[in-house]
């Protein structure tokens, strides 16, 4: 199984529009309108730098990888529904780490919230809780920041 990531352009996949308001519908309206925008709003392309990720050369999902100083953010991640539930995201996280180097970045960070099932997967792929923020968004949640090393 090879794992790629494609840089995308200003046209985007058909499916992608979907998978994000799939996957952002629990979010919350004001997480919603940010992800369209900065998935289908030009100029935040460069901003967050979007990928299709593809598995043996299919189309598998999305991942935006943003550099911070010396990290690599996992901006937004999320796998089209045949490939979920298959062993492939902590492999595709993985992948990740190559991404990271080449941007000379010593960790991998993704931030998720304590009521979406997101951040056990995250755990679950090796990475450690580093912070935490009280009742961050609309929703009355907390924001929980997770890391990794490349």
């Amino acid at each position: 199984m090879e794992i790629s990531f494609v840089p995308m352009k200003e046209k985007r996949p058909a499916w992608l529009a979907t998978l994000v308001k799939e996957t952002t519908r629990k979010w919350g309206s004001i997480w919603q309108k940010h992800a369209s925008t900065i998935f289908f709003n030009k100029k935040y392309f460069p901003l967050y730098p979007a990928y299709e990720i593809r598995i043996s050369n299919k189309s598998a999902g999305v991942i935006i990888l943003r550099p911070e100083l010396q990290a690599l953010v996992i901006y937004f991640f999320s796998l089209l529904p045949e490939f979920r539930g298959k062993g492939h995201g902590c492999k595709i996280l993985n992948a990740a780490k190559s991404v990271a180097r080449s941007h000379n970045c010593k960790f991998l960070r993704v931030d998720t919230y304590s009521k979406f099932t997101s951040r056990k997967f995250y755990l679950s792929c090796g990475f450690k809780k580093c912070g935490q923020v009280k009742n961050y968004n609309e929703i009355e949640d907390d924001q929980i920041f997770l890391y990794k090393m490349v």
